[in-house]
């Protein structure tokens, strides 16, 4: 499994190559209803996919980011459906794990895997009535109901969407495998696990071997690299009718509940 492993992150340079089937395209505004806070990176050297987690701050692959000079154009486009997005911003900065940051090439793969999480503060909020930020799972995911929705090389110019997929591996560093079907352009991609009535993250796509995908359990990754992003990247000035919300909280009086497309039958 850790052979598997290291060939999945040496072809995970942006992104992962795996099989595109059983995908459904969010192309009509009607199928993004709910998914709005999912949008596509798009970088000097690329895209990626990255998801919001609140008003001003995205969630993603650290590879995506890695190596990128500190003004580089990094833009986020929320919902981004045939050259429409229903909000984009700029990428005011962004931070990933220090040792990921400094270490990358020297560290053990599963490790390297383990780390590649980065959250990007936008220059300034996305309204919740534009796109509602997804909160990271906090309990531990069954393996069952999980659910990815990614930009990917071949179909870039709206999302795509799996709607069933499992864990199939842990590994240490907080790794796991699934099957989900990703390729270029997934990376950072989140990989959702269903509590209750609500989607929330579980982990992010870091990189693949053809078969399974892996990513990082993000839950533990979120605090230190929040706390680091107040401290490096100033958060936007406050905006008439947006609150800002932090990541883990829900908004006051909110029910909890997300209004999002039913699955399709297999």
């Amino acid at each position: 499994m850790i052979r598997a492993l290291a060939l999945a992150v040496a072809l995970a340079c942006p992104g992962t190559a795996l099989a595109q089937a059983g995908l459904d395209a969010l192309d009509r505004r009607s199928e993004l209803l709910g998914w709005e806070a999912v949008g596509r990176l798009d970088m000097p050297h690329g895209t990626c996919t990255a998801t919001l987690i609140a008003a001003d701050v995205v969630l993603t692959a650290a590879h995506c980011l890695h190596g990128l000079d500190a003004d580089a154009p990094v833009r986020f486009r929320a919902g981004l459906s045939h050259g429409r997005a229903v909000s984009e911003r700029q990428l005011a900065g962004w931070v990933m794990p220090e040792r990921y940051r400094t270490d990358r090439g020297a560290l053990e793969r599963t490790e390297s895997v383990g780390l590649d999480v980065a959250l990007g503060r936008l220059d300034a909020p996305i309204s919740t009535t534009d796109a509602d930020p997804f909160l990271v799972l906090t309990d531990e995911a069954r393996g069952d109901a999980l659910s990815v929705v990614s930009y990917g090389r071949g179909r870039l110019d709206a999302p795509s969407r799996q709607g069933t997929c499992r864990i199939r591996q842990r590994f240490t560093h907080e790794v796991l495998g699934f099957d989900c079907d990703v390729t270029f352009g997934s990376s950072g991609a989140p990989v959702f696990a269903r509590q209750g009535r609500r989607m929330r993250i579980l982990s992010v796509v870091s990189a693949g071997d053809g078969v399974r995908a892996f990513g990082p359990r993000v839950a533990g990754r979120i605090a230190p690299l929040q706390a680091a992003l107040d401290r490096d990247v100033p958060a936007p000035a406050s905006t008439t009718g947006i609150k800002r919300l932090r990541v883990g909280e829900g908004r006051a009086g909110a029910s909890g509940a997300r209004f999002v497309r039913p699955e399709r039958s297999p």
